[in-house]
């Protein structure tokens, strides 16, 4: 970062999308600005000691006046996209907990990052389907729906643990191990490699836990 300090005893006046601010003149004031291109990196996620993060599917009662309910998720995937395109999210989770389902048809399928207290939200969608799968070992059921989301403040990210890359006319690809920061809209750099990403795929299961991050073709 460097800074710039305007003579003292000048007054300073501050403009954004139109709307003047003057410092008084005699105050000290001090403009600072990045110098890495101005876009921040993504924050940092802390873990406190001795917490394991884990990922929550939930889907909401209140537009049915019922309580949420924590699906018992064995596995997840999905796909969040810049705001031109519908993202999409489906939990797989055990069919006894059919009926608790059934009962909250206007709610939304929520899937979280984090513990206790530091929730950190990856993807949310309406209810649009249920699908029951029965086999001789189990008996499950696919709850999905799509949303269009909305862009986020835009980061910098750099990426770690990547263990696959991809360029396909001019257009990158990534696959890394999960990481909660990165969003659609990010300037994603990965060694001397830098893009801007147009959607992340999440697959997360018992073992494993990975993302696509990506340019539309």
């Amino acid at each position: 970062m460097s800074d710039y300090i305007p003579p003292a005893g000048n007054a300073v006046v501050l403009r954004f999308d139109g709307d003047a601010y003057t410092a008084p003149a005699g105050n000290a004031v001090v403009l600072r600005f990045a110098t890495t291109g101005g876009i921040p990196e993504a924050p940092a996620i802390v873990v406190p000691e001795g917490i394991t993060p884990r990922f929550r599917c939930t889907l909401t009662g209140a537009p049915n006046s019922l309580p949420d309910v924590i699906l018992s998720a064995r596995s997840w995937q999905g796909t969040r996209h810049n705001a031109t395109r519908q993202s999409y999210v489906g939990v797989v989770c055990s069919a006894a907990q059919l009926d608790a389902i059934e009962a909250r048809p206007g709610g939304e399928l929520v899937v979280e990052w984090g513990w206790t207290g530091a929730w950190i939200e990856l993807l949310r969608a309406p209810l649009q389907t249920i699908r029951r799968d029965r086999g001789p070992y189990a008996d499950t059921l696919t709850l999905s729906g799509t949303e269009t989301l909305t862009m986020p403040t835009i980061y910098q990210a750099t990426l770690a643990r990547v263990f696959r890359r991809g360029l396909r006319n001019g257009k990158y690809r990534r696959w890394l191990a999960f990481d909660a920061r990165i969003r659609p809209g990010y300037s994603i750099v990965d060694g001397a490699a830098t893009f801007t990403a147009d959607y992340l795929t999440y697959n997360v299961s018992p073992d494993w836990a990975v993302i696509e991050v990506g340019q539309y073709q």
